[in-house]
């Protein structure tokens, strides 16, 4: 029997909501990889992050989970712009499980499948170490 379009949710809202959490996603991740977090003792980091997040404006925090197009136009899968003002560096996205496909110098973490199928439980922790 043919669903009514309606009912149907589209190609691009589907789309779009998966953007929004993988731009959510993304944009948590960065904070964790600031460079002063990295540095400091796990105490020290949330209250890191804490200062950042009560720093940045509004439009920055909308800009830091949004997205942006790159001005470079690498071929990523995604782009976040970065807060230069506070040292928070752009964050360019690669498409995920196939491994990194840009068109530009890349560090090349292991795919999650790779990790998954190496049964080596410390693996993935130490590939972001």
């Amino acid at each position: 029997m043919p669903h009514s379009d309606d009912h149907i949710p589209s190609v691009r809202s589907r789309r779009d909501v998966l953007k929004g959490f993988g731009s959510a996603a993304a944009a948590v991740a960065f904070l964790a990889l600031l460079e002063p977090a990295a540095v400091a003792r796990p105490a020290d980091a949330g209250s890191e992050v804490r200062g950042l997040l009560a720093r940045l404006t509004l439009d920055e925090k909308i800009s830091l989970v949004h997205g942006a197009t790159d001005p470079e136009r690498l071929g990523q899968a995604g782009y976040l712009p970065g807060v230069p003002r506070l040292g928070i560096p752009p964050l360019r996205m690669s498409d995920g499980p196939a491994g990194v496909n840009v068109a530009a110098s890349a560090t090349g973490l292991p795919p999650v499948s790779t990790l998954a199928a190496s049964f080596i439980p410390n693996w993935p922790a130490s590939t972001g170490r």
